[in-house]
Order: structure tokens, then C-alpha cells, then sequence
């Protein structure tokens, strides 16, 4: 008699590595002096002056853009213009970023995403 192939299944276990032993593995990694070119290539930027930083990101923000979508620019150059005339009428308050963070920070609870 004829037996019908059995279905593979899944195995009924994961392995899971708890995420201070997963830290500890890249601490001790770094200690022995083993940087990825990435963490030598962030290091470095770092420690450029802030404007060159500036720079910096805003050059890696562009390279992630594709090509220019037509529509999206014309939408911000809409958007741009439409505040511009509220601040200009005075329809809006202009709040120092100083302020502007504070209330972020209340709004957030103190809690800063990095």
C-alpha cells in the first residue's frame, strides 16, 4: 500500500537571545577592537564640526530621495506658501524653538525619541 508523502511542518520551538546577552555580545566586540566600517565611518562624522555634520546628513537624507515626484513638489511649494501667508497676516504666533520643545517634552512626557 501506498503512503502519502508527509506535510514538512515547522518546527515547534524559536530560539530567542535575550536582548542584554545580544548587547553584551556587540560590547565585547567593540572591546576587542573589531569596529564594522560603518561604526568607523559614524565615529568619524562625528567628530566633524557641527556645520559639516549638517552637511553630512543632509547630503545622506538626499541620496535616499529617488527621482523628484512632481506632484509632492508642487504639494510643498503649496503648503510652504500657505504658511508663509498665515505668519505673514498674523494669523499664527511664531514660537522660539526653545519654547517649542518644551511643550513637546510635556506633551511627550519628558520622553525623547533618538
Amino acid at each position: 500500500m501506498l503512503r502519502e508523502p508527509s506535510k514538512p511542518t515547522l518546527p515547534t520551538f524559536a530560539i530567542i537571545v535575550p536582548l542584554d546577552k545580544l548587547w553584551s555580545q556587540v560590547r565585547d566586540r567593540r572591546l576587542e577592537g573589531m569596529k564594522t566600517e560603518e561604526e568607523k565611518v559614524i565615529e568619524g562624522a562625528l567628530r566633524l564640526p557641527k556645520s559639516a555634520r549638517a552637511a553630512l546628513a543632509a547630503r545622506l537624507l538626499e541620496s535616499l530621495d529617488g527621482e523628484i515626484d512632481e506632484d509632492a513638489e508642487g504639494a510643498w511649494d503649496a503648503e510652504i506658501a500657505r504658511r508663509l501667508g498665515e505668519i505673514d497676516s498674523g494669523r499664527v504666533k511664531m514660537v522660539p524653538w526653545s519654547e517649542a520643545r518644551r511643550q513637546i517634552l510635556e506633551t511627550t512626557g519628558g520622553r525623547q525619541k533618538r
